[in-house]
Order: C-alpha cells, then sequence, then structure tokens
C-alpha cells in the first residue's frame, strides 16, 4: 500500500478476483497515549468510472493498535472505491479515515 503526497489518502491497487486486506493506519491521527476502541463505519464508494460497474464487499472491520484492517473483494476492473472508516477512540476522539481501492487487471 502506498500513500498519496498531495491528499494523503493511503492507496491499493488489487485485481477483480482478488480478496485483499486493506489496513488504514491512523498513528499519526490519534493521540500518543490513545487507542482505537471501536469502528463505527466502515463504506467503500463507487467513484463511478465505469459505468454500470460493481461494488466491492467488505468484511467485519479488525482493530489491531491503531490500525483498522478490513478484508475486500470483488470490484470491477478500471474502477476506483473510495474506502472510509470512522472510529472512536478510547478517549472518545471521533475521526474518520479515507483511502482508495483502485482495482486494476494486470
Amino acid at each position: 500500500m502506498i500513500k498519496d503526497h498531495e491528499t494523503g489518502l493511503q492507496i491499493l491497487t488489487k485485481q477483480p478476483s482478488e480478496a485483499r486486506l486493506f489496513d488504514m493506519d491512523f498513528t499519526n491521527d490519534i493521540r500518543k497515549d490513545d487507542t482505537i476502541q471501536s469502528v463505527t463505519s466502515s463504506v467503500a464508494v463507487n467513484m463511478g468510472n465505469v459505468a454500470g460497474s460493481s461494488d466491492v464487499s467488505l468484511s467485519s472491520a479488525v482493530i489491531s493498535g491503531a490500525i483498522v484492517q478490513i478484508r475486500i473483494s470483488a470490484g470491477q476492473h478500471l474502477e476506483n472505491y473510495k474506502i472510509t472508516h470512522i472510529i472512536v477512540t478510547a478517549s472518545g476522539d471521533t475521526l474518520e479515515g479515507d483511502g482508495l481501492l483502485c482495482v486494476r487487471d494486470r
């Protein structure tokens, strides 16, 4: 996974038939001694690059330290999907993290 320096989005590329883990790192967003308590929402938005393209499937989110991990499957070749997680920290902060999934058949 790479991070776009202009937008700050974490970027993952996968092929349509793959099911891959997508890690969203909140290390730089939460306070030093804070932790992720829960993931209140995980959503994939089809960006509409390909007319009539299919959506991706998301598994339940798993928390590992300051990282939210989700398995993503399906998707349409040449389509992009915005992945958004909303988390709540142990100290009560609510934060949103966004990433970009690019589906490309190689």
